[in-house]
């Protein structure tokens, strides 16, 4: 299934419509105008051999979109549809047109049981930070889910819940990068006082590279098992612990010597220490498909601090402070080799967020990122400014 930006939006505009004559409490377009700098759009060496002139470019984006959301009784629909337009100063090769699609029901049969559906797909240009050619690349994502939820009491909870998502490459992305995943996990959970979720859960993966060919070093296809513990657990009212921590194997075919197994999950810990300001602290352990043509997986860690401060109701600051430490199972690690791929990501940001009317806001960005790689050519620095305005109707 292929969807050009016009058709997505088009769809998304005809179901409001849709929706209008029927239950709708509420059809809210809106417009999102960006203008951004990037002192390094490419994610590269100022001292590459064979580099680009120039490395700095001043971006322009437009988000137009609509929300519609409707209770026919107990359900609730809501659908959610965003053209993005985007234009480049210099490097005006790279304008293309994204989209956004999310449309999800959360149903109710009687007492005991719930669930959602959910279709979601997107395109967007393809990440410069691991790109090797300076060339346009775009990434088109479809998903489709379905979650059932038993209540065996008002504390007690079973979840299953089933996800088919597809990862299309084209332009200058390798199809080797395509990716099928199906995912299926079930849980059961406890809700009770100040304990807002806790519980257990099991995920089964498998996941297909459906273009890459056997006997390249590289993985076709992997089984992914992970047992997590979750946790939201406020133990005061100024502070609260939200976190998923579980036990991770992913088996990998034909490549089984470059298997993964071991802790994932991420853990926040959040607390008030005024009536205005709120500090958090994220840590986390991910496991995912590369986004290096010549790696399988990609393990992320990270830990990320942040700080909120409300000047006013209408007016909020918020600085943070990211370090990753990044490993890729690339092919030149098949036996062990000095060649594997490991990096340092860090990354600075501070945001003021103004919400100027009732349907206006604006917010100023300015970001450092810095990126340190065992391979030196992938070293970079890229500094960030940007001014978003966002309009509601």
């Amino acid at each position: 299934m292929r969807l050009t930006p016009a058709v997505v939006f088009g769809l998304v505009l005809l179901g409001a419509s849709g929706l209008a004559t029927a239950q709708v409490l509420d059809v809210s377009p809106f417009v999102l105008a960006t203008l951004e700098h990037d002192s390094n759009l490419l994610r590269s060496r100022a001292d590459a051999p064979g580099g680009p002139n120039r490395r700095s470019d001043t971006v322009s984006r437009l988000a137009l979109g609509v929300t519609a959301e409707f209770n026919p009784g107990l359900q609730q629909a809501r659908l959610t549809g965003i053209y993005k337009p985007v234009w480049y100063r210099h490097f005006d090769q790279f304008d293309h047109d994204a989209y956004e699609l999310d449309a999800r029901w959360d149903w109710v049969a009687g007492r005991r049981f719930d669930g959602r559906l959910g279709v979601t797909a997107e395109r967007e240009i393809d990440d410069f930070a691991n790109r090797s050619t300076p060339e346009a690349g775009f990434v088109r994502r479809q998903g489709i889910g379905a979650l059932g939820a038993y209540n065996l009491s008002p504390r007690w909870r079973l979840e299953a819940e089933a996800r088919h998502d597809r990862r299309m490459g084209s332009g200058a992305a390798d199809p080797g990068f395509d990716l099928r995943e199906s995912v299926a996990v079930a849980g059961l959970f406890y809700q009770g006082h100040r304990i807002a979720r806790l519980g257990v859960s099991a995920t089964l993966t498998e996941g297909r590279f459906p273009q890459r060919v056997a006997g390249a070093g590289l993985a076709t296809e992997y089984e992914q098992t992970s047992v997590d513990g979750q946790i939201v657990w406020a133990p005061s009212a100024l502070s609260e612990l939200d976190g998923t921590i579980g036990y991770t194997q992913r088996q990998q075919q034909p490549t089984s010597t470059r298997n993964y197994e071991g802790l994932t999950g991420r853990l926040a810990y959040r607390r008030r220490v005024s009536a205005k300001t709120r500090l958090s602290l994220l840590g986390y352990r991910r496991i995912y498909s590369a986004e290096l043509q010549d790696a399988n997986l990609t393990v992320d860690d990270g830990l990320r601090l942040e700080m909120d401060w409300s000047w006013s109701y209408k007016t909020q600051l918020r600085g943070a402070i990211e370090h990753r430490d990044v490993e890729f199972e690339a092919a030149g690690a098949l036996a062990g080799a000095a060649t594997q791929l490991r990096e340092e990501i860090d990354l600075v940001s501070l945001t003021l967020a103004w919400q100027a009317l009732e349907r206006l806001g604006l917010r100023l960005v300015a970001e450092h990122e810095s990126r340190t790689s065992s391979e030196p050519s992938r070293d970079y620095d890229a500094g960030v400014a940007r001014l978003e305005i966002r309009l509601g109707f």
